[in-house]
């Protein structure tokens, strides 16, 4: 009766488990002492090196089914096992992270096709065309563009008796209200200033069409008329912080 293994009480095979891999093996012919196994490797045997060889290989693999491959570096060999059942068990393992993330990006939308309903709903009309136009989908570019007057509108002491809104580059959009505010221009007939050169304002009617003028002298004027739902967009030339007055010279009632 052959040997038994201590740990499962297999047999052993070629000195291991064949249950548990266990080894059992007499390594003296592979082994003198004080030497590493490089340096033994280096002057054994032929068949020494052999043995020393097949030890590397995991004993699944010793009886075929495995394409084994080696390449000696630095004087000794090292050895690479490349197995179908491990290759197929990487490819299953893909396969399933990828599974993963598509039912996770499913859910996602799922959620998100839920809440967009609701988000809508809370957003009232201008604030609607607000993001449209400041995500550029109306591009200033296609807006024609068009030289101040010369002439002034009205002299400055004309305009002292109104009221005027200030349009600046920081806070650069601005869109006419149902009716006149503090802070908010309504419909009416207005003289824009330039307090400073190298100004640009952009004036987009309700109906998309336009245009836009570059102030290139300090007070420079342009008379405007704004209805419910124009844009006006205030930008710098120069990259300076600059202004408009904004003269509310007739308000219309709509």
């Amino acid at each position: 009766m052959g040997k038994r293994c201590q740990v499962c009480d297999g047999p052993i095979v070629n000195g291991r488990c064949k249950y548990c891999g266990m080894p059992y093996r007499n390594d003296a012919v592979m082994y003198h002492l004080n030497e590493d196994r490089s340096e033994h490797y280096r002057h054994s045997s032929a068949k020494v090196r052999r043995e020393m060889d097949q030890s590397e290989i995991p004993l699944p693999d010793r009886k075929g089914g495995a394409d084994y491959t080696k390449k000696k570096t630095a004087g000794r060999t090292v050895s690479k096992t490349y197995t179908s059942g491990k290759q197929s068990g990487t490819e299953e393992k893909k396969k399933g992270k990828k599974m993963v993330i598509f039912w996770m990006v499913i859910a996602l939308l799922a959620a998100l096709i839920e809440y967009v309903p609701d988000v809508l709903e809370t957003w009232k009309p201008h604030q609607i065309e607000e993001f449209i136009y400041k995500t550029k989908i109306i591009d200033k570019d296609d807006k024609e563009k068009k030289e101040v007057p010369d002439q002034k509108v009205m002299s400055s002491s004309e305009l002292d008796k109104y009221d005027y809104y200030m349009l600046n580059t920081e806070d650069k959009y601005y869109e006419v209200v149902e009716s006149n505010t503090e802070d908010f221009m309504g419909p009416g007939e207005y003289v824009v200033e330039a307090v400073w050169e190298g100004i640009e304002l952009e004036f987009v009617p309700a109906d998309g069409t336009g245009g836009v003028w570059d102030f290139d002298q300090e007070g420079q004027q342009l008379k405007l008329e704004l209805h419910k739902g124009d844009h006006l967009t205030v930008t710098s030339l120069d990259g300076q912080y600059n202004y408009f007055r904004l003269y509310e010279i007739q308000q219309y009632d709509e």
